[in-house]
């Protein structure tokens, strides 16, 4: 969107990410999930057999059990992960993200540990608003962390999913 401008209409984001760059950013995510941000960020020479292990599970019919894995029991997304009308859509969503092997997964992490910040400040100076949707109950990314990103980029709004959580 920065780099097209008025190619791109805008940009929605639900359940998305901001960039991971404060140490208490880290200690919220749930724990499954930390440990590859705490690896990507503090260890990275250490992250490839451990992406390798989760796309191997998903690549073996192992995607309700990788996501389950992720997130925890009574939450609202652990019921979204055992629903039986959305199974194959979480399948195929997970087979998407793993589709460029260990080097795509790598990468998506490496971008969410680095300040892109300014991609975002650009887009907005070309014109582009951007609407994040967030769940109150998100176990990746906090609220307080997407109302701070909000608050930083005028062409950014926030809209708060109570209740709800990642998926």
């Amino acid at each position: 969107a920065a780099r097209l401008g008025n190619r791109v209409g805008g940009i929605v984001c639900a359940g998305g990410v901001v960039p991971l760059v404060k140490a208490r950013q880290f200690v919220e995510v749930a724990p499954r999930q930390r440990i590859v941000v705490y690896l990507g960020r503090f260890a990275p020479k250490l992250l490839p057999p451990l992406l390798r292990a989760g796309i191997s599970q998903i690549k073996a019919g192992g995607e309700v059990d990788f996501l389950k894995g992720l997130y925890l029991e009574d939450t609202c997304d652990r019921r979204v992960v055992q629903s039986p009308a959305l199974s194959g859509l979480l399948a195929r969503s997970v087979h998407f993200g793993v589709a460029q092997g260990y080097h795509g997964v790598f990468n998506d992490n490496c971008q969410l540990l680095r300040d892109w910040s300014p991609w975002v400040s650009a887009a907005g100076n070309a014109g582009v608003r951007s609407i994040h949707v967030h769940g109150t109950k998100d176990p990746a990314v906090g609220l307080w962390s997407v109302e701070e990103f909000a608050a930083r980029h005028l062409d950014v709004s926030l809209r708060i999913a109570k209740g709800a959580g990642q998926l």
